[in-house]
């Protein structure tokens, strides 16, 4: 006679245990009857509900979690993991649909009302400190003196040239001394650095940086009267647009790229409200993301370094980049200010890096 298994699956009984009962088995577990009985136990709710506590007390020990994260630093530091996910993301940004999809996403998490109350609040309670006052004191003087801030000639300097009157003051400016230009005019003061030349007369910087009379080459020429006047009028004037920048005459105005943008009215409009929007971006993120900024500590005059978009506004403005984009805490980085001078308009990054950079956070 054939003897079936003691625990209820109709099978015959192979295995005897040492409690006295027959299994079709090597164990107990795994008899269909008793995977049966286990399946129907793990689907009651509050079986299920005991599970996930375990598993969550499991996942927040701290040696597990350490465990998962050693795992999972030493898999993306194999070559042929980061070569697959890099070949991934670039694939997955060659798609147009991913880059407009990642566009609308930004705009739409920027304009949900939790997110603007918070960034509102964080802004609010950042620029009421004092040390942070001072910072913005000193980011609107960087602002002033950056490369990519361009202007327009303006078109009230050109009337006042020509309102009678006008050569005379020229005229005066050639009695005035150094003290006397700081004194009566401290806009320009500030601005532009004065000395005497040889001759007696006052000197200045050529606005061309790569020009051998610039500051970056700590070079000097003697401007007309014609410049003076109307880089002062710029400066100190209420209708004044902070252009009229001295220019020796070596072709330096043709190849600097501040007089590029003054010579398209239309084209330096738009320029310069495409600035202001990525400066708004670029403030933002750089209270919001302040600890995720290289060496954004610092930045300032005490250890000479500048914020600086790794992908320039110039480049951004001409490939008609979303402002968003360009002035994303992932293309800010504080760099020495000679160097930020002498990269100028030039970006440190392509386009394609730069999206590849964001695509990886929102991808970890």
């Amino acid at each position: 006679m054939v003897k079936l298994c003691d625990y209820g699956c109709g099978q015959e009984a192979k295995y005897p245990f040492k409690n006295g009962k027959w299994c079709c088995s090597e164990s107990y577990n795994s008899c269909p009857k008793s995977i049966e009985k286990n399946k129907l136990s793990l689907n009651q709710p509050e079986v299920k509900t005991k599970m996930s506590e375990i598993q969550k007390e499991l996942q927040n020990r701290p040696e597990v979690k350490e465990k998962r994260s050693k795992i999972q630093k030493e898999a993306m530091n194999r070559p042929e993991v980061k070569e697959k996910i890099s070949k991934a993301i670039k694939e997955i940004w060659k798609d147009p649909k991913t880059k407009e999809n990642y566009k609308s996403s930004i705009k739409e998490a920027m304009n949900r009302p939790e997110v603007k109350e918070k960034i509102s609040k964080a802004i609010k309670e950042a620029m009421n400190r004092p040390e942070v006052k001072i910072k913005m004191s000193k980011i609107q003087k960087e602002v002033q003196n950056r490369p990519e801030v361009k202007v327009n000639k303006s078109e009230a300097a050109k009337e006042v040239m020509s309102r009678s009157g006008a050569k005379e003051k020229l005229s005066k400016i050639k009695t005035f001394t150094i003290d006397q230009i700081q004194e009566k005019y401290t806009t320009f003061a500030k601005e532009e650095e004065m000395r005497y030349g040889p001759d007696g007369k006052i000197q200045v910087h050529c606005k061309y940086s790569k020009c051998k009379n610039s500051k970056e080459k700590g070079g000097w020429f003697t401007p007309s009267k014609d410049q003076f006047f109307s880089r002062i009028y710029d400066l100190e004037k209420k209708d004044g647009n902070d252009g009229r920048y001295f220019y020796c005459p070596e072709g330096c105005k043709q190849k600097c790229c501040l007089y590029y943008f003054r010579s398209d009215p239309n084209l330096l409009t738009k320029f310069k409200k495409y600035t202001k929007k990525v400066h708004r971006e670029t403030n933002q993120n750089a209270k919001v993301f302040y600890n995720k900024i290289k060496n954004i500590e610092l930045r300032g005059k005490k250890f000479g370094y500048a914020l600086d978009h790794k992908y320039s506004i110039h480049d951004g403005f001409i490939n008609d980049v979303d402002p968003k984009i360009v002035g994303y805490y992932k293309n800010l980085e504080c760099i020495p200010e000679l160097e930020n001078l002498k990269k100028n308009k030039n970006s440190s990054i392509t386009l394609e890096e730069l999206m590849d950079d964001i695509g990886r956070l929102y991808n970890d």
